[in-house]
């Protein structure tokens, strides 16, 4: 397994906490970026053109300033430009069914996740990588 690059984009710092905890439990990430919102990570990605994408993005879905939906719909936009190696997991509170049906939507969407994130979560993402 390599080391990832990897953007965790949540409105909870304690949430925040406890992932890149969890990632550097695991020796999972070479590069941990967090975000309070999904407005300001899109504005990195933006900034930097997508040249740098990273490998895995943890995103919350309710948030307020741009939700997970939002950050999605975003996403889809730039298209050919957001190669297959990057990929998004839903770390959500949401336990509606719904959600995980709707996120399923997204090709760019490789997982689903109750928060907290556990580390047997982190394991499976690892090994798809």
């Amino acid at each position: 397994m390599s080391k990832l690059k990897i953007f965790i984009i949540d409105d909870d710092d304690l949430c925040l906490f406890l992932t890149q905890t969890l990632l550097e439990l695991e020796e999972a990430a070479l590069e941990v970026r967090s975000f309070l919102n999904a407005k300001s990570a899109l504005q990195a990605l933006e900034d930097d053109d997508f040249i740098h994408l990273p490998d895995v993005i943890l995103l919350d879905l309710n948030m307020p300033v741009m939700s997970g939906w939002e950050f999605l719909d975003a996403l889809a936009g730039y298209g050919s430009r957001i190669p297959a190696s990057c990929n998004v997991y839903i770390l959500s509170s949401s336990v509606a069914p719904t959600d995980e049906r709707r996120a399923k939507e997204y090709p760019i969407v490789s997982g689903y996740f109750q928060k907290p994130i556990e580390s047997e979560s982190i394991k499976r993402i690892l090994q798809t990588h």
